[in-house]
């Protein structure tokens, strides 16, 4: 579900770069089909919690990162104020979800629970 998050990301971050593109609707659109991802995403994050931690866990920081970026792209296109509490949010979001995944990743390398060939 995670893959699915960037690519609607890259192509309104594309189609801002595009000249007098930046304020058309297609930017919010490509961003509400990244959101309906993510929102299905956040909805599995208690069963993914419930999971051993693995290095894949990083997999779920990108996509989380990648809606902070293009929701701040979008707030220098859009004079709403709802665009820049929802980019504050989406970035506080993915900081919080980096720093979490560091946490345990420190965590396991001090075990000795990754990098460690498979039996």
């Amino acid at each position: 579900m995670a893959t699915f998050v960037a690519p609607p990301l890259a192509a309104m971050v594309s189609w801002q770069s595009l000249p007098g593109a930046a304020s058309a609707p297609v930017s919010r659109v490509l961003f509400a089909a990244a959101m309906i991802f993510l929102t299905l995403l956040l909805a599995q994050a208690a069963r993914l919690r419930r999971l051993p931690f693995a290095v894949p866990y990083w997999a779920y920081t990108f996509p989380t990162a990648a809606v902070a970026v293009a929701a701040l792209a979008l707030t220098e296109h859009t004079t709403v104020m709802a665009y820049d509490v929802v980019a504050v949010a989406l970035l506080a979001l993915a900081t919080t979800l980096v720093l979490f995944v560091s946490a345990l990743t420190a965590r396991a390398a001090a075990r000795r629970e990754i990098c460690v060939p498979e039996v």
